[in-house]
C-alpha cells in the first residue's frame, strides 16, 4: 500500500527536518565549544595581560580591568598543566598588587587597597569604572548609573561597562535597569565596581511588552496586564487562552463546550462593533495570528476547532494583554479590540540541561440536570392528554400505550457520563554559552471525550529557538520556530442534545450489537448510531520568527522582525448508511474540506534613547509593517453513496457539489513613538500610526491613529514621601487615543456575482449578489482611560483602579435597500455610536513572608456597561427588532411575562399597546446576558517545599432559563427537568409553570411558544467557581542524591472543581443545554530538570 502525504504536510515535514538538523548541528557546535574549567599555562616572565588573554582563550572567561591597574604588576612565570581555573588564577595573582573575583563568565580584577592612618578628604573627586551584569553574568546595556548625592549619571554601553567621572569618594551609586531591582552601592574610594543586578520579582520592576518596545510596570503609562508562564502551566488546559479566565481584569473568556480543542470567545472591555469582528488581535512571537478563532474550519458549530489549541501551554513565557489606547494605538486598526501578545520561551541556559514534564488526568461533567424518572414522566404525559381531552393510543402516545411502563434509562449517564482522559509529555533540551543559547523540545498530548466510543484529540508539537549575540553585544540574532500536528475525531453531533429522550424509551441496541430504530412503530432515532458519523480534523500550524538587531552605539538600535505563520485544516466528515434508519432507504455522504491561512510579516524599526543631565530621558521609535495574508478554502461534498466502502472516494459519489474560495489581505503601516521621562516622576508617551488595508476601496484605504499617555509617580515627590510614608508607590496615569477596525472580511467593497439556474443559449448565467461600494472607510474607536496604582507598606499591598470610556463610531453595517434596487442591502458607514464604559479594580497582597512560609493573595473585579448611544432611524430600519437605543448590543427584546393565569393555568403576557393581541408589537427590552461584573480571587501559599495555588472565578449575570429553553412544551414526548413538576393543576394554583399539554395548536401550546421570546427566558446565572487548585511539592535537593538532577517536582491539579450557582442548567458559563459543558479535570504529574 502506498502512503499518500498531502503536499503541504510533506513540505512542512521536510522543512521541519531541515530546521531541526541545522539547529542540532549548531547546538552541537556550541556544546563542542563549551569552555573548559581547567587551564594549561606555560610562561616565562610574561606580562600579566598576556596571561589574561591565554586564560580567556582556553576558558571563555572575560577579564574586566583597566590599563592603569596593570602599571605596577610583575611578570608571570608559570608551568601549569590542567589546573582548576581558580587555583591557576591564585597562582598568577600571588605577589601582585591585585586580587580577583569570579562573577558568572567574568573575572573582575580589583586593586588591593592599603589602609593607612592618613585620612582622605570626603570631597575628593574620583573617576569610577564599572561593569553591570545580570544574574547569569550577561552584560546589561543601557543600565542607568547615577551618583546619588551629585545627580551625575551615565548609561552602560553594549558591553555593560561605564565610566562615571567626578564622583565624591563617599557618594553612593544607584544602578537601575528595566526589569531588574535597583541597587545602591557605596563608593568608598573604589575605582572599579562590579555590579550584579537581580531580576525583579517585584511586579513594579517586572518588564512588560507594549508592542514594539518594553518598559516596566513602574514606568508604564498604559493599561497592560502580564501573565507569566508559571500561572498558565498551573492550569490543566490544552489551550493557553483559557488560562486567562478570571485572572485578567477587563477580559472575558468563555469556552463554548467541553470537547477537546473547542472554540472560545475572548472579549476585552466589551463589544465595540455592531456587526463586525470584536475579537482582540493575537500576536505570537511578533507574528499576527487568526483574529477570528472561528475562521479556521468550515465545519463550524460544535465541531469547530480553535487554532490556539495547537499552542502548548508549557512553551509560553508570558502573555500580555493590552487594553487602552496608549497600549494599543501603536497597532493601529489591528488593535481596536485590544491586543494579546503571546511570547514563547527562549533558552536562557549557558549549560546543557533537560526538562521533562509528564502528567495524566481524568475529566467528568461537572454536574447533570435533575430530570424526571419514568413514573414522573408518565404522570406528566397522562396529565397532558387529560388536559387536552385526547385519548392516548399507539400513534400519539407509544410511551404510554406500547412501551414498558417500568423501564428506565439514564440517558445523561449513557451519553455524557463517561470519563475523559488526558495524557501529556513534554521534553526540552537547552544549552549554550555566553554568546549563543539554544533550546529545542517536543511533546505529545492526548485528550478523549466523555462520549461512548473512541473520540478525542491527539497533538504532537516541536519547537526550536536559537539566540546569539556578538562578543561586543552590538549584534543580536534570534530565531524561533514551532510546528504542531493536531488530529481530532469527534462524533457528527454532540450527544448532549439527546439527554431528553423519554426515560422509558426503547433500548438503542440489541444484545448482538444491532441498532434498534423503533418500537411499536414509533421512532425517536438512535443517537448511538450517530457515533458512526465521524468528524475528523487534522490541523497543522507552522510558525517561524527571526529577529536581527544591531546597536552601533548604546543609544541607537536598528532592528528587523521577519515572521511567517501557516495554519491548515484538513476536514473529513463521513456519514455511513449504517448511521441512518434503514426504513427510509438512506444513502451515505462524505464531506471533504481543505483550508489554510498563512501570513508573512516584515517589521523594520529603529529606536534611539537620549539621556540628559541624569534626570531627563527620551525614547524614540520609528518603524513600519508589511503584512500579507492568504487564505484558501475548498469544500467538496459527495452524496448518494449506496456502499459504505466507497465513502472515502469522492469519485465514487453519485452526486458531487464543490465550492472553493481564495482571498488575499494586504496591510501596511508606518508607526512611531516618543517617550519622555523626567526624573522617574513625570512620564509622557506619544504614539502614532498610519495604516493601509486592502479591505477598503482605493480611496479609503489609509487612516491615521494616535494616542497620548501621561503618568505622574507621586511617591517620587519629596513632599509626598513625608506626608504618606506608608505609601511605597503611587502613580496616577491617563490616556486618550484612537484605533480603527478593519475586521470586515476581504473584498467586501466589490460587487460580486453568483451562478443561477437560468441559462442563455446553453451557457449558465450569473446574477449580481452584492452591490459595489468603495466609499466606506474605517470604523473608529476613541478610548479614554484614567487610572491610579498604589503600593503600601513596601508594596506588600498593591491596588490598581482603572476607569475607561470607549466610543466607537462610523460603524460599518449592512443597510437594507428597497426591493426596486434588486439588492437586499449594501455595506456602508453608518453614524451609529457604541459606548463601553466601566471600571476595573485589582489588588495584590503579601500576607506573610518569612523563610518558612509565604502567603500571597490577589483579587480583581471588572464592570463593563455596553450600550448603543445612537442609531439614526432605528425604528424604521430592519434592525428595530434587534437593537435598542441606550441598551447593550446584546439586548433581548420580547414580551413581558406576567405569570401563570390562576384559573386556566396558561402563561400570560402583557399587552403593551392594548390592542387585544399579544405579538411582536408588544416587545420591549427584557435584559442582556452581558455580565454585570466579573473577576476572580486567588491565594498562593508556600511552606518549605509545598506550594498551594487556588483560583476562584465569579460572574454576576443573567442567562438563558434552563427549564423554559430545555424542551419547549411541557407534556410533549420528551423528558423534562424535575422543576417542571411544580406546574398548574387546578384553579387557584400559584406556580411558575403552566399546565401540561401535548396537543399542537392548543392554547397552552401557543403560550409555551411565547415563553422563549419573553423576559421569562432570562434568569439569574451568576456563579462562583473554584476554577483551579494546584498542590505541588519540590523535593529538596539534599534528599535527591541523584547525580545530575537539579530539581524534581510532583503536582496535582484540579480544574472546575465545584461551582456555587442557582442556575439550573449544566453550566452557567456557556448556558447551553444542547452542548457538552466544560469538564471537571483532575491531573497528576511530575516535572524533572537535569
Amino acid at each position: 500500500m502506498q502512503l499518500k502525504v498531502a503536499p503541504f504536510r510533506l513540505k512542512t515535514l521536510v522543512t521541519m527536518k531541515l530546521l531541526i538538523l541545522l539547529t542540532v548541528v549548531a547546538c552541537l557546535q556550541v556544546t563542542a565549544r563549551g569552555y573548559s574549567q581547567t587551564v594549561t599555562l606555560s610562561f616565562e616572565n610574561a606580562p600579566l595581560e598576556k596571561v589574561f588573554k591565554e586564560i580567556k582563550k582556553q576558558t571563555g572567561y572575560s577579564f574586566i580591568y583597566t590599563r592603569a591597574q596593570l602599571k605596577n604588576t610583575r611578570p608571570v612565570s608559570a608551568n601549569i598543566i590542567k589546573t582548576e581555573l581558580k587555583e591557576a588564577l591564585s597562582f598568577c595573582f600571588r605577589n601582585q598588587p591585585l586580587s580577583f573575583i569570579i562573577e558568572g563568565n567574568y573575572i573582575v580584577v580589583q586593586t588591593k587597597i592599603t589602609i593607612t592612618q592618613t585620612s582622605i578628604a570626603s570631597d575628593t573627586l574620583i573617576d569610577i569604572r564599572g561593569h553591570v551584569v545580570n544574574e547569569n553574568g550577561e552584560p546589561i546595556a543601557g543600565a542607568s548609573v547615577i551618583a546619588k548625592n551629585s545627580n551625575r549619571g551615565v548609561s552602560t554601553n553594549n558591553k555593560g561597562d561605564f565610566l562615571l567621572q567626578g564622583v565624591k569618594q563617599d557618594d553612593i551609586l544607584q544602578i537601575s535597569s528595566v526589569g531588574f531591582y535597583k541597587e545602591e552601592i557605596p563608593v568608598n574610594n573604589q575605582r572599579f565596581i562590579f555590579i550584579k543586578l537581580r531580576l525583579a520579582m517585584n511586579s513594579l520592576e517586572e518588564m512588560i511588552i507594549k508592542g514594539y518596545y518594553a518598559t516596566s510596570k513602574r514606568l508604564n503609562t498604559g493599561s497592560v496586564v502580564k501573565i507569566n508562564g508559571e500561572q498558565i502551566t498551573d492550569q490543566p488546559v490544552s489551550n493557553p487562552i483559557l488560562a486567562l479566565e478570571g485572572v485578567v481584569p477587563g477580559l472575558t473568556v468563555t469556552q463554548t463546550n467541553g470537547l477537546p480543542g473547542s472554540r472560545f470567545k475572548a472579549l476585552i472591555r466589551g463589544q465595540s462593533s455592531i456587526q463586525n469582528g470584536n475579537s482582540p488581535l493575537f500576536i505570537i512571537d511578533g507574528v499576527p495570528f487568526l483574529s477570528d478563532n472561528d475562521a479556521l474550519t468550515q465545519l463550524n458549530g460544535m465541531l469547530a476547532n480553535s487554532p490556539f489549541n495547537s499552542l502548548d501551554p508549557n512553551d509560553i513565557e508570558s502573555i500580555e494583554i493590552l487594553k487602552d489606547a496608549d497600549a494599543t494605538a501603536i497597532y493601529g486598526s489591528r488593535g481596536a479590540n485590544g491586543v494579546i501578545l503571546i511570547t514563547t520561551k527562549k533558552s536562557k541556559a549557558d549549560r546543557n540541561s533537560f526538562s521533562l514534564n509528564v502528567s495524566s488526568g481524568w475529566g467528568k461533567v461537572t454536574r447533570t440536570m435533575k430530570l424526571m424518572n419514568t413514573q414522573e414522566y408518565l404522570e406528566m404525559r397522562k396529565e397532558a392528554f387529560t388536559n387536552d381531552g385526547v385519548t392516548p393510543d399507539n400513534i400519539n402516545a407509544p410511551d404510554l400505550v406500547s412501551w414498558s411502563q417500568n423501564r428506565y434509562t439514564n440517558w445523561q449517564k449513557l451519553f455524557i457520563g463517561g470519563t475523559a482522559r488526558t495524557y501529556n509529555a513534554q521534553l526540552r533540551y537547552s544549552g549554550g554559552n555566553q554568546f549563543t543559547k539554544f533550546s529545542f523540545g517536543g511533546g505529545y498530548y492526548k485528550e478523549t471525550t466523555v462520549f461512548p466510543g473512541e473520540f478525542g484529540e491527539r497533538k504532537l508539537n516541536t519547537d526550536i529557538n536559537v539566540n546569539h549575540k556578538s562578543a561586543d553585544n552590538k549584534l543580536i540574532l534570534s530565531f524561533i520556530s514551532s510546528y504542531s500536528f493536531n488530529k481530532s475525531q469527534l462524533p457528527g453531533q454532540d450527544l448532549t442534545t439527546y439527554v431528553s429522550l423519554p426515560p422509558n424509551s426503547y433500548d438503542l441496541k440489541e444484545s448482538s450489537g444491532k441498532f434498534i430504530w423503533s418500537e411499536a412503530g414509533y421512532s425517536v432515532g438512535n443517537p448511538l448510531a450517530i457515533l458512526l458519523q465521524k468528524n475528523n480534523i487534522i490541523t497543522e500550524r507552522l510558525t517561524a520568527n527571526g529577529t536581527v538587531a544591531y546597536k552601533p552605539i548604546t543609544a541607537l538600535e536598528f532592528k528587523a522582525n521577519f515572521g511567517y505563520n501557516k495554519v491548515s485544516a484538513d476536514e473529513r466528515i463521513i456519514a455511513p448508511l449504517s448511521s441512518f434508519d434503514p426504513a427510509y432507504a438512506p444513502t451515505g455522504s462524505s464531506v471533504f474540506g481543505d483550508n489554510f491561512i498563512r501570513t508573512w510579516i516584515i517589521e523594520p524599526q529603529a529606536s534611539y534613547r537620549i539621556k540628559l543631565k541624569s534626570k531627563f530621558r527620551m525614547d524614540a521609535l520609528l518603524g513600519s509593517t508589511f503584512q500579507k495574508s492568504e487564505s484558501q478554502r475548498k469544500l467538496i461534498t459527495g452524496s448518494g453513496y449506496t456502499n459504505d466502502e466507497l465513502l472515502g472516494s469522492i469519485a465514487a459519489a453519485p452526486y458531487i457539489t464543490a465550492t472553493n474560495s481564495k482571498s488575499q489581505y494586504h496591510y501596511g503601516a508606518m508607526f512611531g513613538r516618543l517617550g519622555f521621562d523626567w526624573d522617574n516622576k513625570y512620564l509622557l508617551n506619544l504614539t502614532g500610526r498610519r495604516d493601509g488595508s486592502s479591505r477598503f476601496g482605493p480611496d479609503e484605504r489609509f487612516a491615521n491613529f494616535f494616542a497620548i499617555g501621561v503618568a505622574w509617580i507621586i511617591t517620587n515627590e519629596k513632599f509626598f514621601k513625608k506626608a504618606l510614608p506608608f505609601m511605597s508607590f503611587g502613580k496616577i496615569r491617563g490616556s486618550y487615543g484612537t484605533t480603527g477596525n478593519d475586521q470586515i472580511g476581504n473584498y467586501q467593497y466589490l460587487d460580486t456575482y453568483r451562478g443561477t439556474i437560468f441559462s442563455y443559449q446553453g451557457q449558465p448565467g450569473l446574477t449580481p449578489s452584492r452591490l459595489f461600494n468603495s466609499r466606506y472607510s474605517w470604523e473608529e474607536n476613541k478610548k479614554l482611560e484614567l487610572a491610579a496604582e498604589f503600593g503600601f507598606f513596601q508594596d506588600k499591598l498593591s491596588v490598581t483602579f482603572n476607569y475607561y470610556k470607549n466610543k466607537s463610531d462610523n460603524q460599518i453595517i449592512r443597510y437594507s435597500l428597497p426591493t426596486q434596487t434588486g439588492f437586499t442591502d449594501v455595506l456602508l458607514n453608518f453614524p451609529g455610536i457604541v459606548q463601553n464604559k466601566g471600571f476595573e479594580i485589582s489588588l495584590a497582597v503579601e500576607i506573610i513572608k518569612n523563610k518558612k512560609f509565604q502567603w500571597n493573595a490577589g483579587f480583581n473585579v471588572s464592570r463593563n456597561k455596553n450600550k448603543l448611544i445612537d442609531f439614526p432611524g432605528l425604528e424604521n430600519s430592519s434592525y428595530n427588532s434587534t437593537y435598542v437605543i441606550g441598551k447593550p448590543l446584546n439586548a433581548f427584546r420580547g414580551l413581558h411575562f406576567i405569570g401563570v393565569e390562576g384559573q386556566m393555568g396558561i402563561y400570560q403576557f402583557q399587552d403593551i399597546n392594548n390592542d387585544g393581541l399579544v405579538n411582536s408589537a408588544d416587545f420591549l427590552y427584557t435584559g442582556t446576558t452581558d455580565p454585570k461584573f466579573y473577576g476572580g480571587f486567588s491565594n498562593k501559599l508556600q511552606l518549605k517545599g509545598f506550594q498551594l495555588n487556588i483560583l476562584f472565578e465569579f460572574r454576576r449575570q443573567l442567562g438563558l432559563h434552563a427549564i423554559y429553553s430545555f424542551s419547549g412544551t411541557l407534556g410533549a414526548i420528551q423528558n423534562q427537568a424535575t422543576d417542571a413538576l411544580n406546574h398548574w393543576r387546578k384553579p387557584g394554583d400559584i406556580v411558575p409553570y403552566e399546565k401540561y399539554t401535548q396537543q399542537f395548536g392548543s392554547t397552552a401550546y401557543l403560550a409555551s411558544n411565547n415563553i422563549s421570546q419573553s423576559d421569562a427566558i432570562l434568569t439569574d446565572a451568576s456563579y462562583i467557581r473554584l476554577k483551579n487548585i494546584v498542590l505541588s511539592y519540590d523535593i529538596p535537593l539534599r534528599h535527591l542524591r541523584i547525580k545530575g538532577i537539579s530539581s524534581w517536582k510532583f503536582f496535582m491539579q484540579a480544574q472546575n472543581l465545584f461551582t456555587i450557582t442557582g442556575y439550573q442548567g449544566y453550566d452557567p458559563e456557556n448556558q447551553s443545554i444542547t452542548s457538552l459543558p466544560p469538564l471537571r479535570l483532575i491531573t497528576i504529574g511530575t516535572q524533572l530538570n537535569f
